[in-house]
């Protein structure tokens, strides 16, 4: 039986609703397995909130972020951590040694690198 009704609502689905004070619960087994309730805030419709196991290994994903230019790029980059990149606007090259770059296209930065570049006319290190 329900003595204290939860006073919100943390899990999406259609039963938490008809938790009430009074109502009365079966249960049908135990299970043993240790999870971490972790919760995003920085989401547009509020709090979410996720059940994570313990015997998670793998690495939670992180929200894809936009860079405009190389240098955010560049300052977003963590050596020995590639950073998986999407292209998302069309590029074309006019120099040789560069590609043109196409919408979807995928890179993997793995080391980041300084070279010359033409800014205001003069050549500068970036």
């Amino acid at each position: 039986e329900v003595l204290v009704p939860p006073l919100e609502q943390i899990f999406k689905c259609s039963w938490f609703t008809s938790i009430r004070k009074g109502k009365k619960i079966v249960i049908h087994g135990t299970a043993d397995s240790k999870r971490i309730l972790t919760v995003a805030s920085k989401s547009k419709k509020g709090s979410r909130y996720f059940l994570v196991s313990l015997s998670y290994k793998g690495q939670l994903k992180k929200k894809p972020r936009e860079f405009e230019t190389v240098f955010e790029l560049h300052a977003n980059f963590i050596p020995g951590n590639p950073l998986c990149v999407v292209t998302t606007k069309d590029c074309e090259c006019f120099e040789g040694d560069f590609p043109c770059l196409s919408v979807g296209d995928k890179f993997e930065v793995l080391y980041a690198t300084e070279t010359q570049a033409l800014i205001d006319d003069s050549l500068q290190n970036v």
